[in-house]
């Protein structure tokens, strides 16, 4: 680690930008940066600019940089501006990302370039995580738990009969290291769902017509992103009289509206995998903690809506990788997705 570390910090030609939070482990690159920096900044070697977003600081090391002045200057006057903007054509554009990434980028380019671009933890200040209820945020307890959810309902028989079918799934939560006693809530909500009339439906689906955790890669192209590739998974896939979307969410039921973006993309790999005479398409979210795993609908959005919009969210990460701006929306919409960026993008306010 320290070897990467010296490579990465001494091959700047003019300077270098090194960003991150005060370090908390015992060993890490911002704590050897920590340990150096009242003598290189006496010296003139560093310069610390704080983030206006947030705690963490942003070191900039090489030749006398004034922070103050470079941040005063507009884009066009920026000193490497035209020298890059030259070797990066904003000509069409190729982006991988998945359906999550893409529902981000279409939320918020800077929530997107956070989480990542960047990779930093939406919510690092708590040492110890509450369980999250809505089972959404990444890294939360709840996503764990959602996760080995939603390997039951993958693996699980679905023509057990309800003693059978427990008893089945205390065997799979066995077999992926778990202890099937510290997950009765799972268990619970499992059975509730496969006792539901939806769960009844997949159990009737003949061979063939239920597809559960199904892999899809879209290929989606326009003129300003010259190839999307979008990379998903849809929970269960069924064709009966229709084609039901159906995406598991341990949580309790709430506005579906929060995972139109989602829902929507996977509509639209349901249109592109079913190869049949197009059927209607329905989409919705099991919300497996509330009473009887309901499962809530939500009408998709028609294809090439869906694929407009998809193209948008491309386009979003493309123009940001290119030019490294990524433009944040207002803090009342952070407050009304439950953003934990939102005191980093606009220190003011307080997470909600």
């Amino acid at each position: 680690m320290r070897r990467l570390f010296y490579v990465a910090v001494t091959r700047a030609r003019d300077f270098l930008v090194l960003s991150g939070r005060a370090a908390k482990k015992e060993e890490s690159w911002r704590l050897w940066i920590d340990q150096v920096a009242p003598e290189a900044i006496e010296g003139g070697l560093l310069k610390l600019v704080r983030d206006p977003g947030a705690a963490p600081a942003i070191a900039l090391a090489g030749p006398p940089v004034d922070p103050e002045a470079l941040a005063e200057l507009g884009p066009a006057e920026h000193p490497e501006v035209d020298r890059l903007a030259a070797a990066v054509s904003p000509a069409a554009a190729t982006v991988a990302a998945t359906v999550t990434q893409l529902a981000d980028a279409a939320m918020c380019a800077r929530r997107y370039q956070l989480l990542h671009e960047l990779r930093l933890e939406e919510r690092p200040d708590r040492e110890h995580p509450l369980p999250d209820p809505l089972g959404d945020e990444p890294g939360s307890p709840a996503t764990a738990l959602g996760t080995l959810a939603h390997r039951l309902l993958e693996l699980v028989p679905l023509e057990l009969d309800a003693r059978q079918r427990r008893a089945e799934l205390e065997r799979l939560l066995a077999l992926e290291g778990e202890d099937p006693a510290a997950h009765a809530e799972v268990l619970d909500a499992g059975c509730a769902f496969l006792d539901s009339a939806l769960g009844r439906r997949m159990a009737a689906a003949k061979r063939g017509r239920l597809q559960r955790e199904q892999p899809f890669t879209l290929r989606l192209s326009s003129p300003s992103v010259q190839e999307l590739l979008v990379r998903g998974q849809i929970d269960a896939l069924l064709v009966d009289e229709d084609v039901t979307v159906v995406d598991y969410k341990l949580s309790q039921a709430r506005d579906t509206a929060r995972y139109a973006a989602q829902l929507d993309a996977y509509a639209l790999a349901a249109h592109e995998l079913l190869s049949e005479a197009p059927r209607a398409v329905r989409t919705g979210v099991v919300f497996l903690r509330s009473k009887g795993a309901p499962f809530v609908e939500r009408v998709p959005a028609a294809p090439e809506e869906t694929r407009t919009r998809l193209l948008d969210a491309a386009r979003s990460i493309a123009d940001g990788r290119r030019t490294g701006m990524w433009p944040m929306i207002g803090s009342a919409l952070c407050r009304e997705i439950s953003c934990g960026f939102i005191r980093r993008c606009h220190p003011a306010e307080e997470e909600g």
